[in-house]
C-alpha cells in the first residue's frame, strides 16, 4: 500500500494535478442526470471534483463543477481581484458543446446575484455558461500579498 502511494504521489508531482490543461476526464452520462446537491438547501450547482494546491507564493486549484440551475452560475465564477497568471477551462453543454477559454481576458466581468443576495465584487464568468452546464478549471493565481515572504532572510544569521 505504501508503495502504491508512493507512485500516486511521484505521479502527481511529475505529470502535475490530474486532468490539468486539455487532457480533461472524461464526463460521465451519469453527470448529466444531477439535478440537485445534497441536502434541501441545493443551490444550483454540484462541485464533483477539487485538487488544490497551496504554496508559498502561489495556489493551483483544479475544479469540476455541475450547474443544474440558475443560482448555480456564481458557483463557477472566479473573484477579479485575484491574481490569476495561468487559466484554462471549458464549458460543457449537455449536446457535447465544448467553449474552450485559457485566458482571463476570455471570461467576461459580472455582479453575482444569488437569490436576495447580491454581490457587488466583479467576477469572472467562463464563456458559455449556462444553467446546464459542467464547468472545468484549471487556475494559479499569486499568493505573494496574502503571505509575505522574504528572501532575504529574517537577518538572525
Amino acid at each position: 500500500m505504501q508503495k502504491a502511494l508512493l507512485r500516486a504521489l511521484f505521479a502527481i508531482l511529475v505529470l502535475g494535478p490530474p486532468g490539468q490543461g486539455k487532457d480533461w476526464p472524461v464526463i460521465p452520462p451519469e453527470t448529466w442526470s444531477i439535478k440537485q446537491g445534497p441536502g434541501a438547501n441545493s443551490h444550483g450547482a454540484v462541485i464533483l471534483d477539487e485538487w488544490v494546491r497551496y504554496g508559498i507564493r502561489e495556489t493551483e486549484v483544479r475544479r469540476r463543477i455541475r450547474i443544474f440551475g440558475e443560482a448555480g452560475k456564481a458557483a463557477a465564477a472566479l473573484p477579479a481581484f485575484n491574481r490569476i497568471y495561468e487559466l484554462e477551462g471549458r464549458t460543457v453543454l449537455p449536446d457535447g458543446q465544448v467553449t474552450p477559454f485559457n485566458q482571463a481576458k476570455d471570461l467576461v466581468t459580472a455582479t453575482i446575484k444569488v437569490g436576495h443576495f447580491e454581490s457587488k465584487q466583479e467576477s469572472l464568468i467562463p464563456p458559455g455558461l449556462t444553467s446546464d452546464c459542467v464547468v472545468d478549471l484549471y487556475y494559479r493565481n499569486s499568493d505573494s500579498e496574502r503571505f509575505p515572504c522574504s528572501d532575504q532572510g529574517d537577518g538572525n544569521g
